[in-house]
């Protein structure tokens, strides 16, 4: 088998990051474990995901359908990853399919189950909003801080500017028009006076920061 992008791989821990026994200890009363026979397909591209998956045992192969028509092989995950991308959060169909490689054990924590999660552990639920998004955007190349808020901001136009003056890599999605954006908000139950967010490389959530506390965050300024 050709070697593919691991999880283990260092400049994929924002994609595809590993949660530790006692972080997944806490999610399990928000989900459901289930068993799986090696070669079982638990993820079906054009279908809906039963949720996200949380590996406790075994492995499983992650798979895209080329512009050839064959199926790609993409990553590889194992225990303490998570298979799922936003489209789970929202009931739409999934991109991806996903196969077990040998006998597989998963905690599985629906769209509701997570959004319960994320009201009381905001690091661990930073870590899988940003892993989520940035497997939606294909972001990991460009490593960028996003921004989500209205075009029309004044403080949108403010963040914008502060980034470009400092080169750095950003993109703007608003939630007006854009469903990534929209999916993200109503997850984290962002109010619109906290508008505009800036989710940065480092997987810190910001809520209409300063350009001080974005400079702290994002590494351009001391302490």
């Amino acid at each position: 088998m050709d070697d593919k992008p691991s999880i283990v791989e260092p400049r994929g821990q924002q994609l595809f990051p590993v949660f530790t026994d006692s972080e997944l200890h806490r999610l399990r009363r928000f989900g459901i474990i289930r068993q799986y026979l090696a070669g079982a397909t638990v993820v079906a591209a054009g279908e809906s995901a039963v949720g996200l998956l949380f590996i406790l045992s075994g492995t499983v192969a992650v798979t895209v359908r080329g512009l050839s028509g064959d199926r790609q092989q993409i990553a590889t995950y194992g225990p303490g990853a998570f298979v799922g991308e936003l489209a789970d959060l929202s009931g739409r169909p999934s991109l991806v399919t996903a196969k077990a490689l040998d006998p597989l054990s998963a905690l599985v924590v629906s769209a509701e189950g997570l959004h319960a999660f994320l009201k009381g552990k905001a690091e661990v639920g930073e870590r899988i909003m940003l892993a989520l998004i940035l497997r939606h955007l294909g972001l990991s190349e460009i490593g960028g801080a996003i921004i989500i808020g209205s075009g029309l901001s004044r403080d949108v136009l403010r963040l914008e500017n502060f980034l470009h003056k400092n080169r750095l890599p950003q993109q703007t999605l608003d939630p007006s028009g854009d469903e990534t954006a929209r999916s993200l908000i109503e997850r984290l139950k962002v109010d619109d006076s906290e508008l505009p967010i800036v989710l940065c490389p480092n997987g810190r959530l910001l809520c209409n920061p300063t350009e001080s506390d974005l400079a702290l965050a994002i590494g351009v300024a001391g302490p």
